[in-house]
């Protein structure tokens, strides 16, 4: 077996990724969760809020392949009761590049919202 080539990069948030954290806008979860782009597979995360829209914690629902990923609302909503999140940022990324949403993302936030 051979190893053709390891690379790690780390990228710098300008937002901590810290408990405590109050995201105001978009691009504030998007700053603080850029280096999810470095990811080689699609990772579902879900990034859970108090009342305040603080954060509580984070954490990696699913990872999938390079061109989807399997999300069932069960894992979303257990990791937020039980955490005691009163709110949840779901967000993903696009290993391919193409920031258009697939069929399976908009079934998938179809089937999260029922």
């Amino acid at each position: 077996m051979q190893i053709r080539e390891v690379r790690v990069r780390y990228v710098k948030s300008d937002v901590p990724l810290r408990a405590g954290v109050q995201y105001q806008t978009a691009q504030q979860v998007f700053n603080a969760f850029r280096g999810l782009y470095l990811e080689p597979v699609v990772v579902f995360r879900v990034i859970l809020l108090n009342t305040k829209n603080r954060m509580v914690h984070y954490e990696d629902v699913s990872r999938g392949t390079l061109a989807n990923v399997a999300v069932h609302p069960r894992d979303v909503f257990w990791s937020a009761v039980h955490h005691r999140a009163s709110a949840i940022i779901c967000l993903h990324n696009h290993p391919s590049g193409a920031p258009t949403p697939s069929a399976e993302a908009h079934a998938c936030t179809a089937r999260l919202h029922t």
